[in-house]
């Protein structure tokens, strides 16, 4: 939930969890239908306050032919939309 302060700052904490699924390739687009996609999956933590409009830490996990891949952990301080 987030909370105004003096109308002017917000402040709050929102979490969510997210999938990704992709293929990617170097030839004809028709290939790409045909290769293995790769899955990741996550859960990410924003916090807005006033020094900062969002600061966003996210982390996940990569599967590949439904064994785990790879793991990263990701910071982003950005603007809000």
């Amino acid at each position: 939930p987030r909370f105004p302060m003096m109308d002017l700052y917000e402040f709050g904490v929102t979490a969510a969890t997210f999938i990704d699924w992709g293929v990617t390739g170097q030839n004809e687009f028709n290939d790409i239908l045909k290769m293995q996609p790769i899955l990741g999956t996550g859960f990410s933590l924003q916090i807005q306050a006033p020094f900062v409009p969002i600061l966003r830490f996210d982390y996940g996990w990569g599967f590949y032919k439904g064994k785990r891949i790879n793991k990263a952990f990701h910071i982003a301080a950005q603007h809000m939309i």
